[in-house]
């Protein structure tokens, strides 16, 4: 009985702990992009990386538009992306 309660004690303990850090860490501004960009500026490159794992032919013509529409914002020395296709995607 006095295992089980340490292992439920435990639990909660983790559970609490997580509550607590889970959203700190997600409201925070460097997590969604917002800060400041590490030892650079505006001509730091843009590294990007799109995954395709639909055989939809919408999600991929829509998929091929995010990499047009990159290019035409960043321009092509600005960026990199790489395409990364999985499962139906490979029919691409």
């Amino acid at each position: 009985m006095v295992e089980a309660k340490k292992k439920s004690t435990l639990m909660w303990n983790a559970l609490a702990l997580a509550s607590v850090l889970l959203p700190a860490l997600l409201l925070h501004e460097s997590a969604w992009g917002a800060g400041p960009a590490v030892g650079g500026g505006e001509d730091q490159p843009h590294r990007v990386v799109i995954h395709l794992n639909s055989g939809d032919e919408k999600v991929q013509r829509g998929t091929l538009n995010n990499i047009t529409h990159l290019y035409e914002e960043l321009g092509p020395q600005h960026r990199t992306v790489e395409l990364v296709v999985h499962g139906t995607g490979f029919r691409f």
